[in-house]
């Protein structure tokens, strides 16, 4: 069946079925950003807790007696503010760069899904958004940027304007901004604070003038400050600070009356509560509740008296980073103990919460009077979210901790276990399947003295610190306490079989664990290196071991008896190592590792014989690229091999290897040749990432590349429409992975602090792919004007001029043109449209050609060699100046002469242009030589005479035609057409 009949089967197939919108859609998150401060979206706690948190670029609303969550996805970068009015009915979500999102709650048809109903781009241009928030009646959003100045702007967002209602730029002696609070009262809804690292001020909109107005107190400009709340039904602003104060803020004293309330708030007092810094506030229910970084939680009335103390509620050892209320205050009835008369017997009453008095909790003053609060929330520094029910005075976690970073992961190979491991050694198992925790532990990331090396012997020792004398100088010095810094974990990896879990740190360690408890077997690690571990493999037997480190030291482990032996170690990639790939030969079962390297080596090791000589050696080595970078290497399935147009009776171990240039190469892993050569994704990143699975007989890969998370439907051909992908991180992917069914995909992004489960949709690529037509039509969309631009066309005109030309120009008889040429006219045809392939290059792709079983080629096949063998970004003039330079430096050392990378020759002799042909880079002959001097040097009058028929050329011929010094300059901006040089002379003399 033909292509096209295929898509019109398809097509027919996809009117009948609903295919998604999305390859992949947001199922989970393990963990949050914990520098965040969560949104409390609980109204009485009857239905359960549900809060509002951020994780990278993704809005989340978990519900834990539905054991539900629902992400907001509309940010493409860092989510760093979160708001919501007063009923939490909107809720305004703001990312770090160009976006700010209101959401509502309840307007969809789905209404536990909010849906976005107001959007704000660019609102400060390149400064980004620092902060933003939204007044308890949702009538008002604020904003503020955060990089070069701090300006505040306002938004009556409802009416749907595109620009601010009002902005006021803030004096830069205040520094960056820290947060933004709008007034919850809703009478003074108008009102807002801003607190800042340097200060604090108040603003409000005046709606009579129009105008956003900013009142700066006159001993606002405190340093100190860390926060700051309305205290509702009140005047008064409490502010916290870090050296254990609360400082009070109002417009009148005293303020006992409300009539003429404004917000020009001044300095009232300020009243020491700690003696540590305070970290967090929230004010409701007339009580003020502040936290500390010793993790205590108190109660203040609004003059600061000391209310409240419940030691249950402190998180001793961790900082309180956030305080959130339920978001309604207690709706309750009040009865004794022993009150049968007014129990709750209508249905009307047992909408209220029943209080027995005797178990009110009572403040600490003299009389002891009931104090009621709503239940809240608080999150730590350490990644716990608590729930605090106040009548009880319990704390309970209703979340799981996360990280302050998330460096790795790795899926376990037998069993639905993820395990990732944070900075500082926390290491966590959970169940993608029930989304449970499974293990929350610490590995003590400690060396004894024995393997330390010599300096982080001497960095280790605690000096005394105290002043020291020399009787010889007379002078004091003063000695410190140095504190080596701790290890931290880089990488780990699961064997093949399960048993065994290596651990990988910045200073070199190797741990071993028990994958099922995280234990480690041995007190001590493995350390062969003081560098950091940058990548692990283990063989498809898991008898060895490889890992290396940051200076392309390779090192290789073999299983004994219980334990790891080091085998040997050797470095043989002069270039950062890309990865290791390991995989089991069919025929033999034989365990092979290959490793490739931003060199463009591809070196394959020798395992057994490795134990035998006892040292580290290798089977081959092979240079399989000349120029392209690689960016990630993975083993084809051999039963994936036959789809993708090779012979696996031929090549039964290909690899795909991606690079910078945004292709995709199969390369034999016995040879070192590229067999296939493709166009890769077109998502401006290379792909780092790449994972082979079938779903649903569907042969896919997906993939990471940049912080996209794609799919990309096999056989790979350079299709563009056979790729799709949605922004998984707001930073670049570190890792992917699959679970063992294949359903869902697991990211992790440079600097994430939680993993992000995808469940994935191959259909919605199916759909994706049929739209792009067939034959010519995908392709055609990378050509400028498609299939009616002048590109197209010529092309056309070559292809029929190549076959003219084949025929003979001046012949008489009738012309035959056919739809195919022979593929020795690849190379004339590459070079007639504006590509220019290197000897190399021209290798592989009539090497590619012969694998196909044919020596023509058609007009389709032709465009789509020259699309997936084609620069992506044409030739760039920075790889132009990066050969010249190199001449340049040749020719200058070559005469005597040093290079430093500051002066350039002003002429070049025509001996050494002769040598830059015939000796560099892709070497060609005399007569080559003379044909392009000719080209390029022949004068007017004069005929430089290249006999075609005699392989005997004279130098001297050729050099004696060339002016005997050629002006560097001159050949560069003349002949080529560039100013390199002359641009790189003029900075220099700036």
């Amino acid at each position: 069946m033909s292509e096209k009949e295929n898509v019109s089967v398809k097509s027919d197939d996809m009117n009948q079925r609903d295919f998604p919108e999305t390859p992949f859609s947001l199922e989970w998150i393990f963990g949050r950003n914990i520098r965040l401060p969560i949104l409390n979206l609980t109204k009485t706690g009857k239905d359960g807790i549900i809060f509002f948190f951020a994780s990278g670029h993704t809005a989340c609303i978990y519900s834990t007696d539905q054991k539900c969550l629902i992400p907001l996805l509309s940010h493409a970068y860092e989510i760093i503010a979160l708001d919501g009015d007063r009923v939490r009915r909107f809720l305004v979500t703001a990312d770090n760069k160009t976006t700010i999102n209101i959401w509502d709650t309840n307007s969809s048809q789905d209404s536990s899904k909010p849906i976005v109903i107001h959007s704000i781009v660019n609102p400060f241009d390149e400064d980004g958004i620092r902060a933003a928030a939204i007044s308890p009646d949702a009538k008002y959003l604020i904003a503020a940027s955060g990089k070069r100045k701090c300006c505040i702007k306002l938004w009556l967002w409802s009416y749907g304007r595109d620009y601010s209602d009002g902005s006021v730029n803030l004096p830069s002696r205040f520094g960056m901004i820290r947060n933004l609070h709008f007034c919850q009262d809703f009478k003074f809804s108008h009102y807002f604070l801003a607190t800042f690292i340097n200060g604090i001020c108040f603003g409000e909109w005046d709606s009579n003038l129009n105008k956003l107005k900013v009142h700066i107190a006159d001993r606002s400009f405190m340093n100190c400050i860390i926060d700051a709340k309305y205290i509702p039904k009140t005047r008064r602003v409490a502010s916290i600070t870090d050296n254990g104060q609360v400082i009070l803020w109002s417009d009148v004293v005293p303020d006992d009356d409300e009539t003429d309330i404004c917000n020009d708030k001044e300095y009232v007092k300020v009243v020491k509560v700690s003696g540590v810094t305070l970290t967090a506030i929230e004010c409701v229910d007339g009580v003020i509740m502040i936290g500390d970084e010793m993790g205590e939680l108190r109660f203040y009335d609004k003059d600061l008296k000391l209310l409240y103390h419940n030691s249950a509620f402190d998180v001793l050892g961790t900082k309180i980073q956030c305080i959130a209320a339920n978001s309604m205050e207690r709706d309750y009835k009040i009865l004794e103990t022993m009150d049968f008369e007014n129990c709750p017997l209508t249905e009307m009453d047992l909408t209220k919460e029943i209080l027995y008095e005797p178990l009110i909790p009572r403040d600490l003053s003299t009389e002891e009077k009931p104090l009621l609060v709503r239940d809240f929330l608080i999150t730590s520094s350490d990644g716990r979210v608590m729930s605090i029910n106040f009548m009880e005075g319990t704390m309970q976690e209703i979340f799981y901790r996360s990280m302050e970073e998330v460096l790795t992961m790795d899926f376990h190979p037998l069993k639905n276990i993820l395990c990732i491991f944070s900075k500082s050694g926390r290491m966590m198992q959970y169940d993608p399947v029930t989304k449970e925790q499974l293990l929350d532990t610490k590995l003590e990331l400690k060396m004894s003295d024995n393997l330390k090396t010599k300096e982080e012997l001497a960095g280790s020792k605690l000096l005394d610190g105290k002043n020291e004398k020399r009787p010889d100088s007379g002078i004091s010095y003063i000695q410190y306490e140095f504190h080596y810094p701790k290890q931290s974990v880089t990488c780990i990896k699961f064997s093949k079989n399960g048993i065994h879990l290596m651990i990988g740190t910045d200073r070199g360690c190797i741990y071993t664990l028990d994958p099922d408890v995280l234990n480690p077997y041995s007190t001590e690690p493995y350390r062969f290196t003081t560098e950091p571990i940058t990548h692990m493999v283990f063989s498809e037997d898991s008898r060895f071991f490889m890992f290396c480190d940051a200076t392309n030291r390779v090192m290789l482990l073999y299983f004994g008896v219980r334990k790891w032996a080091l085998i040997g170690k050797n470095r043989f990639h002069h270039k950062p190592i890309v990865d290791f790939v390991a995989f089991k030969m069919i025929s033999t079962d034989f365990s092979r590792i290959l490793s490739v390297g931003e060199d463009q080596l591809l070196v394959e090791y020798d395992l057994d014989q490795s134990i035998t000589n006892g040292c580290l050696d290798i089977i081959s080595s092979f240079r399989y690229d000349q120029s392209a970078i690689p960016a990630s290497v993975t083993y084809i399935p051999p039963s994936l091999l036959s789809k993708l147009g090779i012979n696996t009776l031929e090549y039964d171990s290909v690899l795909l290897i991606t690079d910078k240039e945004l292709k995709m190469k199969l390369v034999d892993c016995n040879t070192g040749n590229i067999l296939y050569t493709f166009l890769g994704p077109m998502f401006s990143s290379p792909i780092r990432q790449v994972k082979f699975f079938v779903k649903d007989e569907m042969d896919l890969i997906v993939f990471g590349a940049g912080n996209k998370l794609g799919l990309y439907l096999l056989p790979i051909d350079g299709n563009p429409f056979r790729s799709i992908g949605v922004v998984a991180s707001p930073c670049n992917l570190d890792q992917v992975s699959l679970s063992h069914d294949n359903s869902l995909a697991f990211t992790l992004g440079e600097g994430d602090q939680s993993i992000a489960v995808w469940k994935i949709h191959e259909l919605a690529l199916t759909s994706h792919f049929i739209s792009g037509g067939h034959g010519l039509e995908p392709y055609c969309t990378l050509l400028p004007g498609g299939k009616s631009g002048y590109l197209f066309q010529e092309f056309l005109d070559m292809f029929y001029y190549i076959q003219i030309l084949a025929s003979g120009l001046n012949t008489i008889e009738e012309r035959c043109v056919n739809e195919f040429i022979h593929i020795t006219e690849i190379v004339d045809f590459m070079r007639s449209i504006g590509f220019f392939p290197t000897d190399f290059q021209t290798k592989n792709m009539l090497r590619e050609m012969e694998l196909r079983g044919a020596d023509q080629i058609t007009f389709e096949q032709l465009v789509k060699l020259y699309l997936n063998h084609k620069p992506i970004r044409g030739t760039r003039s920075h790889e132009i100046e990066k050969a010249l330079l190199y001449f340049i430096r040749k020719f200058i050392e070559d005469s005597g002469g040093s290079w430093r990378g500051g002066k350039y020759p002003k002429t070049i002799s025509r001996k050494y242009i002769l040598k830059i042909l015939t000796e560099f880079g892709e070497e060609i002959d005399l007569k080559q030589a003379a044909m392009c001097l000719k080209e390029l040097w022949q004068p007017k009058d004069e005929t430089m005479i290249v006999d075609e028929a005699n392989e005997v050329i004279d130098e001297q011929e050729i050099l004696k035609k060339l002016p005997e010094k050629v002006n560097f300059n001159a050949m560069i901006e003349n002949l080529l057409g560039l100013n390199i040089l002359t641009k790189k002379n003029e900075n220099e003399k700036k």
